[in-house]
């Protein structure tokens, strides 16, 4: 899942998996591109690792995308598409944070052995994207 900075907030931009994507947009009540989050959401791990420029590791779905959406919507998902993992990373490009890309594993696991693959990736997509915007 991908999360870009627009308009002074933090939008939903994209789910990779369309299986996926179809189970969450049956979940949630509103069009993908609605969700959204507020800078001064702080209790949410999205907008942490995007003003703290670090990376944000949960077992929870709500704890990065409440309160975008409610907390049972956040739950259904979690459960629907089986994640047990999240990894939050911000994307920067040429010192401008751009939003934040979450990666999702099936598995409880803490990314230590991804995280610098995951940056390394994060990294190139938001170097196009730079270049794009």
């Amino acid at each position: 899942m991908m999360w870009l900075i627009r308009d002074k907030k933090i939008f939903a931009a994209g789910i990779t998996n369309s299986n996926i994507s179809k189970a969450v947009h049956d979940i949630i009540d509103k069009d993908f591109s609605e969700v959204a989050l507020d800078f001064d959401n702080n209790d949410n791990l999205t907008v942490q690792a995007i003003l703290e420029k670090t990376t944000k590791v949960t077992n929870l779905t709500s704890d990065y995308t409440v309160p975008s959406v409610t907390q049972e919507q956040a739950d259904l998902v979690q459960e629907e598409t089986g994640d047990k993992s999240n990894c939050i990373v911000p994307m920067i490009s040429n010192g401008k944070v751009m939003g934040a890309m979450v990666y999702v594993k099936k598995i409880e696991d803490d990314f230590s052995s991804d995280k610098e693959m995951l940056q390394g990736i994060t990294n190139y997509v938001s170097n196009c994207l730079y270049k794009l915007l």
